[in-house]
């Protein structure tokens, strides 16, 4: 089907067509304002829509596309659904060519599947981000994540992952959309981004990782807050004298350093070898309220933190 540099001034309905072969409507002027109906529609090669300008809605529901839809240069004044339509190959444009297609409406992306995309990182994203919040949909943002998972590119896939649950967030703060969350659940929306960037950002625990192992640091640091386990003194007393730990600046730092780690890190045994485990601890206890109250803590964030962290790289999160 042929309809290269056609101007339709009257309204257009393709509804249920069925083509062998590919569609070509490159350079078309769709001048009417009512929608363009493109529903049910089969093309048996690809659906070439490059350079076209559509004055109104374009609906492509349900249609099915053989080999690649191409949109390429398309300006859409009052937006596109794709609402359950499939494609082998979703084309955007060229790397380098940043704003090669124009989406003055909004999308509907609903279950729209396509098993590879052509375009540059940033149209790919444009892309999926031109969705209507009342619409919203993460289906588009798991098909471009496979994507790059298929070639090998995980830092964009993981990017493509964080970017759908953000603007998730994002659309659900808007009136009138299609997300409806609860109080609870936004707090708790809000706790999985900031603490684990929706399990893709491993920075934000080990900063909080280092935020601890120094605090730790901090309290442990009066010469009474630790002694060795024999020498235990009352609650608030004073280490004794010529103590082992902490005789130079030097060594006050490494000792304070290496317990705190030491308590925040848990020690794991896998077939006979431990993990996570200075030793430190072992010959020396906390000394004081503040010091003994805050070791149990310590501990039990540690546990937490470590545990988040393994939970990233082994993808565990991600499956919320």
């Amino acid at each position: 089907m042929t309809c290269v540099g056609a101007r339709f001034r009257g309204p257009v309905n393709f509804g249920s067509l069925r083509c062998e072969g590919p569609g070509w409507f490159n350079y078309a002027w769709f001048e009417n304002k009512e929608t363009v109906d493109f529903t049910f529609t089969y093309f048996g090669g690809s659906l070439s829509l490059e350079t076209v300008n559509f004055a109104g809605p374009v609906d492509m529901y349900m249609a099915h596309i053989s080999r690649g839809l191409i949109l390429r240069n398309a300006e859409f004044q009052q937006g596109l659904t794709l609402y359950a339509a499939t494609t082998e190959r979703l084309v955007l444009g060229e790397p380098g060519n940043e704003f090669s297609f124009s989406f003055d409406g909004r999308l509907d992306l609903r279950e729209f599947t396509f098993r590879m995309i052509s375009g540059s990182k940033q149209q790919a994203e444009r892309f999926v981000r031109a969705q209507d919040p009342t619409t919203f949909s993460l289906f588009p943002y798991i098909q471009l994540e496979q994507h790059y998972r298929n070639i090998g590119d995980g830092a964009e896939a993981r990017s493509i992952y964080y970017c759908a649950r953000n603007d998730r967030r994002r659309f659900a703060k808007e009136a009138n959309d299609s997300t409806n969350w609860t109080l609870g659940r936004r707090w708790s929306d809000s706790a999985y981004k900031w603490f684990v960037g929706y399990g893709v950002k491993p920075a934000r625990l080990l900063s909080l990782i280092f935020i601890f192992t120094l605090l730790g640091m901090i309290v442990y640091w009066p010469d009474y807050a630790l002694v060795p386990v024999e020498s235990t003194v009352p609650s608030g007393g004073e280490a004794p004298p010529g103590g082992e730990f902490g005789t130079s600046f030097t060594e006050k730092v490494t000792s304070r350093l290496a317990y705190s780690v030491d308590l925040l890190v848990p020690s794991a045994n896998v077939y006979g070898i431990t993990f996570g485990e200075l030793g430190i601890s072992e010959g020396l206890s906390p000394n004081g309220r503040l010091p003994q109250l805050y070791a149990g803590l310590h501990q039990t964030i540690g546990y937490l933190l470590i545990g988040l962290f393994i939970a990233i790289y082994t993808g565990v999160l991600r499956r919320f």
